[in-house]
């Protein structure tokens, strides 16, 4: 009898064990779907606090991994304080072109003629302006992948030409002839030091401009989101291709000008002649993309020109902004003729372009 009860014992003490090891088991899971539980709502907390700031968050949630998109107003004004000022300064450099060509461009040029100031400083406003705008406008959409690239392009295009003309060699007086000291030394003059403090600031901008752009172009190759529709719309205008329509316009110009000693009809009239080529430009790409769309020639498989082949525009869009386009071109066109009563030079670079 003892013996039986000596193994009941043991076995009720046993099984008192497995209990309380179970117990203990079950209440070791507890703790952890606590903590789970703990953790979870620490990150929904999280991400109510961010959805404060920054519209909860919904970089990454919705299959767009672009850290570049702007996703509240905080990042809209960052941007915007960035380059709204090259916004600002190129509409202010159109405003007064002709003082500030004589002023400050062809002296900086010189010996070449001033007919070259022009048109450097026409690429000024130009790649300033629309640069700016792409910066800006990138962010409202993944396209920040295409249009922050060739933005921060032109505005470093922009950025170096300036810095030349500006603070170099400004009106022909260049930085190290302003006096001998270096712009640390006390004897140093006020010109030189003022200029040192813009130069030094511009080489700080294009740094940041082409940090930004770097960035741009690692997110797109490590990207593999689907372009969207703004940067399909870019892709298919391919506005960076506008150069090569500018350049030969602008050498023209100065020929005409210059040696041909024929007068311009004025500066607005030039400047809109400019852009109605940009537009015929434009036009180009539209058509060639959609009739090699047609033809077969892009396909999915091996398409460098993606904007149809995965839907990001309509065949539909592209005929009717290429239709703008072309509208755009003939409404200059009829009233560059009249309004400068059928001046030769108009004639003939309107019909070169």
């Amino acid at each position: 009898g003892l013996k039986f009860c000596s193994t009941r014992n043991r076995s009720g003490g046993s099984m008192r064990r497995r209990v309380v090891e179970g117990q203990t088991f079950r209440d070791n899971k507890v703790d952890e779907l606590h903590a789970a539980s703990s953790d979870e709502s620490d990150e929904v907390k999280l991400s109510k606090k961010n959805g404060e700031v920054c519209n909860n968050g919904q970089a990454g949630t919705q299959g767009d991994p672009s850290m570049l998109k702007v996703q509240c107003l905080k990042d809209f004004m960052a941007r915007l304080a960035f380059v709204g000022i090259f916004l600002t300064e190129n509409i202010m450099h159109g405003v007064f072109f002709e003082q500030e060509v004589d002023g400050m461009v062809t002296p900086a040029l010189a010996p070449l003629p001033r007919e070259a100031a022009v048109c450097l400083h026409l690429v000024h406003v130009i790649f300033g302006l629309f640069g700016a705008a792409f910066v800006l406008i990138s962010g409202l959409d993944t396209a920040g992948r295409t249009a922050l690239t060739k933005g921060t392009s032109m505005m470093l295009v922009f950025m170096s030409t300036i810095t030349w003309t500006w603070w170099i060699n400004r009106q022909g007086v260049l930085y190290w002839d302003v006096d001998p000291y270096p712009f640390w030394d006390p004897r140093c003059s006020a010109e030189k030091r003022n200029r040192t403090v813009h130069i030094l600031k511009n080489i700080s901008i294009v740094g940041a401009l082409t940090m930004y752009q770097q960035i741009a172009k690692y997110e797109r190759a490590a990207s593999t989101a689907r372009p969207s529709f703004f940067e399909g719309l870019v892709t298919a205008l391919r506005p960076w291709s506008f150069t090569a329509t500018i350049a030969p316009q602008l050498v023209a110009l100065a020929v005409i000008r210059c040696y041909l000693r024929i007068p311009l009809p004025g500066y607005a009239a030039t400047f809109m002649l400019l852009l109605s080529i940009m537009a015929i430009q434009a036009v180009a790409n539209l058509v060639n993309s959609l009739k090699d769309f047609e033809r077969g020639i892009d396909t999915r498989e091996n398409a460098g020109d993606r904007t149809l082949v995965d839907a990001l525009v309509t065949p539909g869009l592209l005929k009717f902004l290429a239709l703008v386009g072309i509208a755009w071109w003939i409404t200059y066109f009829c009233w560059s003729v009249v309004a400068t009563n059928f001046h030769i030079a108009v004639l003939g670079l309107t019909t070169l372009g």
